[in-house]
């Protein structure tokens, strides 16, 4: 259009950095400078670790045989993926007598790991 000036974000590389340019108009503009293959954000591994759980199948009361439960995030997700119970363990119990029959999917997480473990409820 003339007698129009337009402006607009831009990317590229140059000597293996990323050059990301910014800003409202042309005339002010930032232009931020990265290491090409340099992690933008980093999110901590968590390690993966097998759990004492039982009765397997479950009728009523799950058990944990790990002390490192206490204080960790539970979720129990049915087959269609749906998170059926969501809880912050408190114990080394947990009453399932709500749940109706059928598998799940039991997912554990602590500070630094998860578990995860099919859950079978009579």
């Amino acid at each position: 259009h003339e007698g129009e000036s337009r402006w607009a974000p831009a990317s590229f590389i140059i000597d293996g950095y990323v050059y990301l340019v910014s800003g409202d108009d042309a005339s002010e503009r930032t232009v931020s400078r990265y290491l090409l293959g340099e992690p933008f954000v980093s999110v901590p591994e968590l390690e993966t670790v097998d759990l004492d759980i039982y009765p397997l199948p479950v009728a009523q009361e799950l058990n944990f045989g790990d002390d490192r439960v206490i204080g960790s995030q539970l979720e129990i997700i049915d087959m269609k993926g749906q998170v059926v119970f969501r809880a912050g363990l408190n114990a080394l119990t947990l009453d399932l007598s709500f749940l109706e029959t059928g598998v799940y999917h039991l997912q554990l997480i602590g500070d630094d790991w998860t578990a995860n473990e099919v859950l079978v409820k009579e």
